[in-house]
């Protein structure tokens, strides 16, 4: 995740400081979304909060959600994002069984879980 953040802000020239984000991993993410980003919806606000639950959350998508979900605000429009971003690094191995197993329509040709 980290590699691919920092790839994509060289093409893109975005001003990322990956050692603010690795600094910020230590703080409780509600304090991290909600008091040094912004739980709000804008794209300037939410954009970073999704990159450091992204990162911090890279390896363990359940928790990364769940944790968005607690932070508030626009917890939807980041949630995702942020799926995606997790799904795309994890696949569907990353997920719960039973958020898989629980859908009416799942994706056609998945593999359960």
């Amino acid at each position: 995740m980290k590699d691919s953040i920092e790839a994509a802000a060289q093409e893109s020239k975005i001003d990322i400081d990956m050692a603010l984000y690795e600094k910020l991993a230590e703080y409780p993410d509600s304090t991290v979304v909600t008091k040094h980003f912004s739980s709000a919806c804008y794209v300037d606000y939410a954009v970073p909060a999704t990159i450091f639950l992204a990162l911090k959350y890279a390896n363990s998508p359940e928790e990364g959600i769940i944790a968005n979900t607690m932070c508030g605000g626009d917890n939807v429009g980041r949630g995702a994002v942020l799926g995606a971003l997790l799904g795309a690094v994890n696949g569907m191995e990353g997920w719960p069984s039973e958020w898989v197993d629980g859908l009416l329509q799942p994706p056609p040709n998945i593999q359960q879980i």
